[in-house]
C-alpha cells in the first residue's frame, strides 16, 4: 500500500467482535486489488479487537474511541479518517466473498463515472453456515432509477458493506450517516447521496458475505414500535416524501402495523383517515394470516409426528371400525337384536377419531373440518343426536384412508352378510324366508330372505347394485347389465317392493346408457335432467311437510303411490316430521322414526344442519356433473331420490351411507400425491 492518497479506503467500524475482525481482515489481505488503506475505529470496551488487528497480514490504521461513540457515530468516525478516492465501509460481521470482490467494486465506479454510489448483491450467511443470495431485481432497480425515494419503501441496496461511494461526492453533498437513526440509517444515507445525483451503478452478483446473528442491533431495533414510528416519520419529513404515493402508503402501513391509533397520526403526514383505517384492516388480516400460518406449521409438525409413529396402526383401526359398522347394518337388517348398539358406536367413533387426529389435512380442509365439527357439536348439544358428529369424524378419517378401498370393503362385507342371511333363511336355519300379512292390498306372501322386511331386502339389494355399478361399471359388459336387471326384476316378484325395484332398475339403465353413449355422457343434458328431478323430489318432500295429502287430489294420488307415507306424518299425535315440528338445530323431543328421509333429516337434526347437508349434496352433484363423472353423479342422484320416500340413508348406521365415502373422495381435505385412486383419476379412467 502506497503512502500517497490510496484508491480505496476500507473503513471498519468495530465493536467487540475479534473473531469477525480476523475473518474480515483475512479477506482484505486476500484481495487482488492492493491500492488500499484500512481504517479501523474501535468502539469496544475490551482489548479483543485491538489484539485481533495485530499480525493480521495487512496494515491497519487502528483508532480506539474513548469514550465509546455508539454505532452510527462510529461509522462516521471511520469515514472521516478516510483519504481514498473511494470509500468502502465494511462491518465487522461481514467479509469479501472472494479475492476479486474489491476489484469489481472499483470497476463499477471506474466504468460509470456519472455514478457516485455503487452496490452489489450479497451472500446472507447464517450461523450454521447456510447461505442464500440477495440482490436487486430488475423491477427494484427500475423503481429506484425512476425515483430514489422508493428506497424508503424497501432497502433494495442492502447493508453498508454492499456499497462503495466516491469520497468527493460525500464532501460535495455533506452526506453522512444520520446519527438520529438506527433502523433506517442505511436507506436515509443512500437517499441523501442519490438526492444530489440519482445515477448509480450496481450488480446483482454477491461480492460480499453478510454474517447473520440473533444478537445483531437491527434485530432488536426492528421489533421496537416506538423506534419504528419515530424514524419513519423523521425520514419521511426530512426527505419530503409526502409527494411520493408509494412512500405515503408505506408510512401508512408501517404506522398501522405498530398499532398507532388514528387520533395519534400527525396531520402533516398527508395520511387520510380512510386510507389509515384500510391499512389497519389489512394489518389485522396479515396478523390473522400469520397466526394461521403459525398454527398450520405447528399442526403439520404434530400431525406428521403422530402419523409417522401411529399412522399404520390408525389405518388398521379405521378399517376395523368400518367392518364393525357394516356388520352392525347387516345385523340390524336381520332378525337378530343388538343390545350393544350404543356401545359399538362409541368404540367405532374412537377408532375413526384416532385416524382423524393422525391425518395431515390441507389448510382448506382443516377450515371445513373445523366448521362441520362445530356444527355437529351444536346439533348434538341441542338435539341430543350424535350422528352428525360421528359422520363428520368418519368422513375425515376416510379421506386419509383411501375412500375407494373403503367403498369396496363396504360392498364386499355387505354383500357377504346379506348373502349369508339369505342362505341361512333358505336353509331354514335362521331368519324368516317370507312374511304373510296385509301389506295394503290384502293378505299376501312377500319374501324377505332373512331380512326383517321385504322392503329392507330389496333396499339392500338396490344399494348393493348402485354401489357395484359405481365401482365396476368400467368393466361391465352388456350381459352383465342384463343379468343385473333380470335379478332385480326377479327379486321384485318376490318382494313387491316398488321403491327398491325402481331405484335399482334406474341404476342399471342409467349406467348402461351412459357407459355406451359417449355423446350423451359428454353433454350436459343428462345432468340437467337429473338436477331437475332431484329438485322436484325436494319440492315434493317440502309439500308433504306443509300440506295434508287429503287436501289435494294430486297429493292423494302421490300418497297412494307411496303407500301412505305422507298420511303417516299427519296421523301422529304431534304431526312428527311436518313443518310445525321443525327447529333450527333439532329437539330432544324429536325421536320418532318414519319414512321420507329428507323430512327426517330436518326433523332429527334441525333446519340449519339439514340445509348444510343439502348444500353439500348439491355441491357433490355439481362437481361430479361438471367433471362428467357420470358414475359418481348417478350414485349420488339415486341415493338422493331414494331418500325422498325412504329413510335408509338417514340413519344412525354409518355403514348404510356410502355417499359419505364418495364425499371423502371428492372433499378437499387431504393432498393426494397422484391421481390414481382419486376422483379425478377415476373420472379420467372411465372417460378413456
Amino acid at each position: 500500500m502506497t503512502q500517497e492518497r490510496p484508491a480505496v479506503s476500507i473503513c471498519i467500524p468495530a465493536y467487540e467482535n475479534p473473531e469477525g475482525i480476523k475473518r474480515l481482515l483475512r479477506s482484505v489481505a486476500a484481495q487482488s486489488f492492493r491500492d488500499i488503506e484500512v481504517i479501523l475505529t474501535d468502539d469496544s470496551k475490551t482489548d479483543g479487537v485491538e489484539n485481533a488487528v495485530k499480525d493480521c497480514g495487512v496494515p491497519v490504521q487502528y483508532h480506539r474511541n474513548v469514550p465509546s461513540l455508539g454505532a452510527v457515530c462510529n461509522w462516521n468516525r471511520a469515514i472521516s479518517l478516510a483519504r481514498g478516492r473511494y470509500i468502502k465501509i465494511m462491518h465487522h460481521d461481514d467479509w469479501f466473498a472472494d479475492e476479486n470482490s474489491l476489484q469489481r467494486f472499483v470497476d463499477l465506479l471506474e466504468k460509470d463515472p456519472e455514478a457516485d454510489l455503487a452496490f452489489c448483491g450479497s451472500w446472507q450467511v447464517s450461523p450454521d453456515g447456510s447461505r442464500h443470495a440477495r440482490g436487486i431485481s430488475k423491477e427494484e432497480k427500475e423503481a429506484v432509477s425512476a425515483d430514489y425515494r422508493n428506497l424508503y419503501c424497501a432497502n433494495v441496496i442492502g447493508a453498508p458493506s454492499a456499497v462503495i461511494v466516491r469520497r468527493d461526492a460525500l464532501q460535495r453533498t455533506g452526506a453522512v450517516y444520520d446519527e438520529q437513526l438506527t433502523w433506517l440509517v442505511d436507506s436515509a444515507y443512500y437517499m441523501e447521496i442519490l438526492r444530489h445525483n440519482p445515477h448509480f451503478a450496481c450488480t446483482s452478483d454477491p461480492l460480499i458475505c453478510i454474517g447473520l446473528s440473533a444478537g445483531q442491533l437491527t434485530n432488536s431495533v426492528g421489533e421496537d414500535p416506538q423506534i419504528l414510528r419515530r424514524e419513519y416519520i423523521y425520514v419521511y419529513r426530512k426527505e419530503r416524501l409526502s409527494e411520493n404515493p408509494a412512500c405515503r402508503e408505506k408510512l401508512c402501513t408501517m404506522l398501522a402495523s405498530t398499532g398507532l391509533p388514528l387520533r395519534d397520526v400527525p396531520g402533516d403526514l398527508g395520511i387520510g383517515a380512510h386510507a389509515y383505517r384500510t391499512a389497519q384492516r389489512a394489518q389485522r388480516r396479515r396478523r390473522g394470516r400469520q397466526f394461521l400460518d403459525t398454527a398450520d406449521y405447528l399442526y403439520g409438525k404434530a400431525a406428521d409426528g403422530l402419523n409417522r409413529r401411529f399412522g399404520r396402526l390408525t389405518y388398521v383401526l379405521f378399517y376395523i371400525g368400518l367392518v364393525i359398522e357394516v356388520l352392525a347394518v347387516v345385523i340390524d337388517k336381520s332378525d337378530l337384536s343388538n343390545p350393544w348398539t350404543s356401545q359399538i358406536f362409541r368404540v367405532t367413533f374412537l377408532l375413526f377419531l384416532s385416524r382423524m387426529v393422525t391425518e395431515h389435512f390441507t389448510p382448506k380442509g382443516r377450515v371445513w373440518l373445523f366448521a362441520f365439527l362445530v356444527l355437529s357439536l351444536i346439533s348434538y348439544h341441542v338435539s341430543g343426536r350424535n350422528e352428525l358428529l360421528r359422520f363428520t369424524v368418519f368422513t375425515a378419517a376416510c379421506a386419509g384412508s383411501d375412500p375407494m378401498r373403503s367403498m369396496k370393503t363396504t360392498f364386499a362385507l355387505t354383500l357377504s352378510g346379506c348373502g349369508l342371511l339369505a342362505v341361512l333363511s333358505l336353509a331354514h336355519i335362521f331368519g324368516r324366508l317370507y312374511l304373510v300379512q296385509d301389506f295394503g292390498h290384502g293378505e299376501e306372501v312377500r319374501w324377505c330372505l332373512g331380512m326383517g322386511h321385504p322392503n329392507a331386502c330389496h333396499c339392500m339389494a338396490a344399494m348393493l347394485i348402485i354401489l357395484f355399478l359405481y365401482l365396476y361399471d368400467r368393466k361391465m359388459k352388456p350381459a352383465g347389465y342384463a343379468a343385473l336387471f333380470a335379478a332385480n326384476a326377479g327379486l321384485f316378484v318376490l318382494t313387491k317392493s316398488n321403491t327398491g325395484f325402481v331405484i335399482a332398475a334406474a341404476a342399471v339403465l342409467l349406467y348402461a346408457h351412459l357407459h355406451y353413449n359417449e355423446r350423451i355422457r359428454a353433454g350436459r343434458a343428462v345432468y340437467r335432467a337429473g338436477n331437475a328431478v332431484f329438485a322436484a323430489g325436494l319440492f315434493f318432500s317440502a309439500a308433504a311437510a306443509v300440506v295434508r295429502p287429503d287436501s289435494s287430489p294430486i297429493l292423494q294420488l302421490a300418497d297412494r303411490a307411496l303407500t301412505g307415507r305422507m298420511a303417516s306424518l299427519w296421523d301422529t299425535t304431534f304431526y312428527d316430521g311436518t313443518l310445525g315440528t321443525w327447529h333450527m338445530f333439532g329437539s330432544r323431543l324429536n325421536q320418532v322414526y318414519f319414512d321420507m328421509g329428507w323430512l327426517r333429516l330436518i326433523y332429527w337434526y334441525g333446519v340449519i344442519p339439514a340445509a348444510v347437508v343439502l348444500c353439500l349434496v348439491c355441491a357433490l352433484l355439481f362437481i361430479t356433473g361438471k367433471r362428467k363423472d357420470y358414475a359418481a353423479y348417478i350414485l349420488v342422484l339415486l341415493c338422493c331420490l331414494y331418500t325422498v320416500p325412504e329413510a335408509h340413508l338417514v340413519s344412525v348406521y354409518i355403514g348404510r351411507n356410502f355417499v359419505l365415502m364418495l364425499g371423502a373422495l371428492y372433499a378437499p381435505l387431504v393432498e393426494r400425491g397422484s391421481t390414481a385412486g382419486t376422483a379425478a383419476g377415476l373420472c379420467a379412467e372411465r372417460s378413456a
